[in-house]
């Protein structure tokens, strides 16, 4: 390959690296929230009172999932969903997982 051939392509490949990329959104009265909460201990009382009234999905088997979306998601690309932390209770109301999704993720 000629020397003249190969530096478009090393230029853009340089320029590929040097590319910033956005850092997800975060949310960090998610994290704290989330911080306060274990699986297999909390419950879904506790949970409502730390965090208030949440959007719910309630199962015909009895589980539940609640959501709690930020309210200023930080670096976030227009139009994407905002951070989330998402519960799940079982039929009793025990806080069984959950999941902190930062903004725009699937």
């Amino acid at each position: 390959m000629r020397p003249e051939a190969a530096l478009p392509a090393l230029a853009l490949l340089a320029s590929a690296c040097a590319m910033p990329t956005p850092a997800p959104s975060r949310a960090p009265e998610l994290e704290r929230a989330a911080l306060g909460l274990t699986p297999g201990r909390s419950d879904r009382g506790a949970v409502r009172e730390r965090l208030g009234e949440p959007e719910r999905l309630v199962f015909d088997s009895g589980w539940e999932a609640w959501a709690y979306r930020a309210r200023e998601a930080r670096n976030a690309r227009p139009g994407a969903d905002p951070p989330e932390l998402v519960l799940l209770f079982d039929p009793g109301g025990t806080l069984v997982r959950l999941r902190l999704r930062p903004a725009g993720a699937p």
